[in-house]
């Protein structure tokens, strides 16, 4: 009896789980799964490890790339070396500790490493000089973990409750359901405070983003550039071949500048099409400029 109930059961989950009738799945292998790190096995100095949010630490610490690991749980932010693995050391970035042992206390204070506290927060992001910001919303503020490890808040800070208030930073009022992602290209904070059903941007300082790369700077930007002149000049010299071509009296620029009368030069054939149009093109834009010139100075 007890083995039917067990049977039915099953065939009662595996009917629930199963995808609705006329869904298309497309299943693609070659992947695989791996458990790099088990928050249940860690030292005892170091407790249980909730992990909640991952990002990777955009400035490298002494040419290692590290991951930044969010334990709401704990209010806790670790910093996990790559690669990683169970026996890899986990430091804490920020949370509370006490003789050397993590102590999982939410609160609200400022301060460095060893002191600052979060009151759960489950969002953060992450700039290329190494800050980071927290979307503290139990504590309605945003805060901001530097490279150093000092946490400050930047925003909310006057207001201390729920709310949709615009303006200076530090009298900016959130709800109690935002999170925040980090926009380089605009150098600012987007917030989707989902309890106003709004998004708001927090506008940072130029110093939080003076290591990012813009575009239109840079060794390749100045590559295309240098590309785009050049063919430009080609295709300036083959127009110019027609005009070239068809003068074959002397200017006023030789009247002014040279006493001798310009004679046209032939080019001799030469056996690569692309090379003799290169040396034509180049040649008849340089004289095309010289005659150009002239005129200009003769009237």
């Amino acid at each position: 009896m007890i083995g039917l109930i067990a049977g039915v059961l099953s065939l009662l989950l595996c009917l629930i789980s199963a995808p609705p009738v006329g869904a298309k799945l497309v299943l693609e292998d070659g992947y695989d799964v791996v458990t790099v790190l088990d928050g249940n096995k860690l030292s005892d100095s170091q407790g249980v490890l909730h992990p909640y949010s991952i990002l990777p630490a955009m400035k490298k610490q002494k040419q290692n790339q590290n991951i930044l690991l969010l334990d709401s749980v704990g209010s806790i932010f670790y910093s996990v070396p790559l690669p990683i693995s169970q026996d890899r050391e986990i430091k804490v970035l920020v949370g509370k500790q006490s003789s050397g042992v993590v102590s999982f206390a939410a609160g609200y204070s400022d301060g460095d490493a060893s002191t600052a506290t979060f009151n759960h927060p489950k969002s953060f992001a992450v700039d290329a000089t190494g800050n980071v910001y927290v979307a503290d919303r139990t504590n309605h503020v945003v805060r901001k973990i530097s490279p150093s490890g000092e946490t400050t808040t930047i925003a909310g800070g006057y207001s201390g409750k729920t709310g949709k208030i615009d303006g200076p930073a530090q009298n900016t009022s959130f709800s109690s359901d935002f999170e925040l992602v980090y926009i380089p290209g605009i150098c600012a904070l987007l917030i989707s405070d989902r309890g106003n059903n709004l998004i708001r941007q927090l506008n940072l300082k130029p110093d939080d983003c003076r290591n990012e790369s813009y575009p239109g700077i840079g060794v390749s930007s100045v590559s295309i550039i240098a590309t785009l002149s050049s063919v430009v000049a080609f295709i300036a010299g083959f127009l110019a071949r027609p005009f070239v071509a068809s003068s074959s009296e002397p200017h006023g620029f030789g009247k002014t500048w040279n006493p001798y009368p310009t004679k046209s030069v032939k080019i001799p054939p030469i056996i690569y099409s692309g090379i003799r149009n290169g040396v034509v093109s180049i040649t008849a834009g340089y004289m095309f400029v010289y005659k150009l010139v002239g005129t200009v100075f003769y009237v």
